[in-house]
């Protein structure tokens, strides 16, 4: 399931305009919105599951690197936590 809800905020956040969607702004250094809940980086898809992402400058000036965060806390069998990485343009 992490999978699937990872791969899909990354489509969903593929989808927006870097140049004016809050969702894929490069992130303020702190807090770390990996770390906790900032507002326009986080989700909460099923009620125990947390979907937080970072946005960091990309190699040109049109692209955002991106990672999700995808934590489940009733996971029991492979771990609570998964991380995807992309690049946005």
């Amino acid at each position: 399931m992490a999978t699937e809800l990872g791969q899909a905020k990354i489509d969903e956040l593929t989808g927006m305009d870097i140049g004016t969607n809050a969702s894929v702004q490069i992130t303020p250094p702190s807090p770390d919105s990996l770390e906790e809940n900032v507002d326009d980086y986080y989700d909460a898809p099923e009620p125990t599951i947390t979907r937080r992402w970072k946005v960091e400058e990309g190699p040109t000036d049109t692209t955002r690197v991106v990672t999700v965060r995808v934590i489940n806390a009733a996971s029991r069998h492979y771990g609570t936590t998964m991380y995807f990485r992309t690049i946005l343009r």
